[in-house]
């Protein structure tokens, strides 16, 4: 059985049980993300509170701009009801994150109080070939817990006086190579730019933006 046959029999499985057993609560998904060691950040992945998987970020792939490109195309698709995912090169296996939309038609967005967009939130570990995370999820929520997580954690770290040689360098040499200065204080600055997306923070920002039609009084 090949590795796509694997991961679509997973998904098939986790489709059904959400199929047939919809939650009437939503989950609350998280990234704990640790300081770098030795070119090596561990994002704890928890669901309400407990960890539930551990994803090893290298350096050599960084993946956080992926990471909010993901974010990025679920809000610009928000209607759409697209599933979509991104890919984290763990070097050796990768782990796999896919949010899958629940599909609303017109009607069930039009009435006066429409339903919240949900969707179905899982990690496929390519080493393990199966699914190790999984979460039912309000579509806002889970964006606005996983880009907060990642961008308040690049300010923490971006203070760390040792945070340029623990990961910019390494990560993102080619801009780094770009400052004649060492010690210009916008090298500090690189990771926290990568991660910030006016598109997500709009979205956040607009108590409309998850409303497919506005009720005018």
């Amino acid at each position: 059985m090949s590795r796509n046959e694997e991961w679509l029999i997973a998904r098939s499985k986790l489709l059904e049980k959400y199929a047939l057993n919809t939650p009437s609560s939503v989950d609350c998904v998280h990234l704990n993300l640790d300081y770098p060691d030795c070119g090596w950040i561990n994002t704890h992945v928890t669901v309400n509170g407990e960890e539930t998987e551990l994803i090893t970020i290298s350096d050599v792939y960084d993946p956080f701009e992926d990471v909010t490109g993901w974010l990025e195309n679920m809000v610009r698709h928000i209607f759409d009801f697209m599933p979509s995912g991104v890919s984290i090169d763990c070097e050796g296996y990768h782990a796999l994150l896919y949010y899958e939309p629940f599909f609303y038609t017109s009607d069930e967005l039009l009435i006066s109080v429409p339903s919240s967009l949900y969707g179905i939130f899982y990690i496929y570990d390519t080493y393990e070939n199966k699914i190790v995370t999984d979460a039912f999820c309000d579509t806002k929520e889970f964006i606005n817990n996983i880009y907060s997580d990642i961008l308040n954690f690049a300010k923490r770290v971006s203070e760390n006086d040792s945070f340029v040689d623990d990961w910019i360098l390494p990560a993102y040499n080619a801009e780094y190579a770009a400052f004649e200065d060492d010690n210009d204080p916008a090298i500090r600055e690189i990771f926290v730019k990568k991660v910030t997306s006016k598109v997500i923070e709009d979205f956040l920002a607009n108590e409309n933006s998850d409303k497919r039609f506005i009720q005018i009084k």
